[in-house]
């Protein structure tokens, strides 16, 4: 999909936050204690204070389980109709990940980087695009990328006063990374972070290890 032009941030609408909050449930992939760095590091260089439109409210919750090649078709539907909406492109690249893992096929991997980029191209400083782009590194195995991502994203979600889920995403993202890379007290401090920010499940799952 070709990158929009405009630089206009658009939050999410409320018809997607239901959706939103689906996607956020979706688990890393990255197993953890298990992983191998196959990948070199991405540059360390640390992110500007870009910010994103704030979000307002708070996600409502709903449970994660959906059909994920439905949910993909809708999106692509909208998208058709209105390319160079950021929102629909971050959730169609978080859509991607989750059936990449359905799948196991790596092909989705890869359209997931290219709608998540695209996302920013339009949105820069989006929280949850960056995040995606972070759990997408963690499911390549390329940890030192994922934990500069994922601390970008925490970075642009401060910025933005994005929801708690948002955050927490973005604070467990980190953690994976720091555990595949032997990094365990400061794994443990981001798990803390997220159970701190939205207890929960994935959340809670973490902070067990400790």
């Amino acid at each position: 999909m070709t990158e929009g032009t405009t630089t206009t941030r658009r939050s999410l609408r409320p018809s997607r936050l239901l959706l939103l909050l689906a996607a956020l449930g979706v688990a890393a992939g990255s197993a953890l204690f298990g992983g191998i760095l196959s990948e070199s590091p991405a540059s360390t260089t640390q992110p500007a204070a870009a910010a994103a439109a704030p979000f307002a409210g708070r996600v409502p919750s709903i449970p994660a389980a959906r059909d994920t090649a439905t949910t993909i078709g809708k999106l692509q539907a909208e998208l058709r109709a209105e390319p160079d909406d950021a929102a629909s492109l971050t959730l169609l690249g978080l859509e991607y990940e989750q059936r990449a893992r359905e799948t196991g096929d790596p092909s989705y991997y890869s359209k997931a980087e290219g709608v998540l980029r695209d996302a920013l191209g339009i949105a820069p400083g989006s929280p949850l695009a960056e995040s995606g782009l972070g759990s997408l590194a963690l499911s390549r195995h390329r940890f030192r990328e994922a934990l500069v991502l994922g601390r970008r994203a925490i970075a642009y979600g401060e910025a933005a006063a994005a929801p708690n889920a948002i955050q927490s995403r973005s604070y467990g993202i980190v953690g994976d990374a720091l555990i595949e890379l032997g990094r365990y007290g400061e794994a443990f401090d981001s798990f803390d972070r997220m159970m701190e920010l939205e207890p929960g499940l994935a959340s809670y799952a973490r902070a067990s290890y400790a």
